[in-house]
């Protein structure tokens, strides 16, 4: 049987994951939006 220690430890590095992660498809179409901007505001 798992331990409710072990189920605990892996829910918590799925959702620190879950919630930090992004795809590499995602953080390309963000750096491309980024260097396409050319209003200096939105960039801060």
């Amino acid at each position: 049987m798992i331990g409710n220690r072990v189920v605990e430890d892996v829910v918590f590095d799925l959702l620190k994951k879950a919630s930090t992660g992004v795809p590499s498809d995602v953080r390309k179409a963000l750096e491309e939006a980024y260097e396409d901007e050319e209003n200096e505001v939105p960039k801060m």
